[in-house]
């Protein structure tokens, strides 16, 4: 089972698209996707994240970005 704002959902399969970081002294980034789809409904939560990190300016570069997506409701 998994929780999103709906409730809990049973009967749910959760599919690992990344998971990797790198962690330099004056560079990290971060890539991570998750998919998780229900029995009968199908997507109910989805996230991506993108960051990269410069320390020399102490703040995430541009190309930084990340989304969730969310089941509120369904039919």
């Amino acid at each position: 089972s998994f929780t999103v704002l709906k409730g809990t959902i049973p009967n749910t399969c959760t599919v690992a698209q990344a998971n990797d970081s790198t962690d330099l002294p004056s560079y990290r980034t971060k890539n991570l996707g998750k998919e998780v789809y229900a029995v009968n409904v199908g997507l109910i939560y989805k996230e991506l994240l993108h960051y990269e990190w410069q320390s020399t300016t102490n703040a995430y570069t541009d190309n930084s970005y990340g989304i969730k997506l969310n089941l509120i409701d369904y039919k």
